[in-house]
């Protein structure tokens, strides 16, 4: 912010949002909670998703049914690029890996449902096979189908947990980031500073009064 644009022989004013040291901590602390949660839904997607990705592969080889539609392939490719993409955001903790990983479980919920109903579909057309005495019951093809559509079952409910958590968790985020505004004193009301505050530690003074970044975490600062 530019000293010059400020009258001079006013001090300006900061309005600052109100939480206290105490506050802020306790936020802290929940954010830290949270983002462990998206790291572990992540790690969990990620283990998740690659005995899916083998499942589908067998599936499409032995050519069971709607095997051919690879499912099992792409939505645990989905949710592995999910997973990486939740142990990132957890680690991160910003706003934009979270809502790229939030974005991602909604697409994941989608996937999940997709993965358990197209198998669940080839369960019953695999037991109606095994039920014809003129063919062969496709054992293993019943085995890949049904671990294909718990699978596609964990996946639903892990998307859905992770897509609250992560819209949480985000939220928290964007709240621990209030800041100070500083406003120009006018004489008919405040307004707020139309330029930027300054970088930290390059603040400019007017006077006795020093303009910078202020760190409202600090229990020790106060306003009078």
């Amino acid at each position: 912010m530019n000293v010059d644009a400020l009258p001079r022989g006013q001090p300006p004013v900061f309005v600052m949002m109100p939480h206290s040291g105490q506050r802020q901590g306790h936020l802290s602390g929940v954010i830290d909670a949270m983002a462990d949660a998206v790291k572990i839904l992540g790690v969990a997607q990620f283990l998740m998703a690659m005995p899916c990705v083998a499942l589908g592969v067998a599936a499409f080889l032995y050519k069971c049914h709607y095997g051919y539609i690879a499912a099992g392939i792409w939505v645990g490719a989905m949710v592995l690029l999910s997973g990486v993409m939740g142990i990132y955001a957890g680690a991160n903790k910003e706003q934009c890996p979270l809502s790229c990983y939030h974005m991602m479980s909604i697409l994941n919920i989608l996937s999940g449902t997709a993965l358990l109903t197209i198998h669940t579909l080839s369960v019953l057309q695999e037991l109606t096979t095994c039920a014809d005495a003129t063919k062969t019951c496709p054992a293993l093809c019943l085995t890949f189908n049904n671990l294909l559509s718990a699978t596609g079952l964990v996946f639903f409910f892990l998307a859905l947990t992770a897509a609250i958590v992560s819209v949480s968790l985000n939220t928290k985020v964007a709240k621990s980031k209030e800041q100070v505004i500083p406003l120009i004193p006018y004489p008919y009301g405040n307004r707020p500073a139309m330029r930027p505050l300054p970088a930290p530690n390059a603040g400019a003074t007017r006077g006795d009064i020093q303009l910078q970044n202020l760190d409202f975490n600090d229990e020790s600062f106060k306003f009078l």
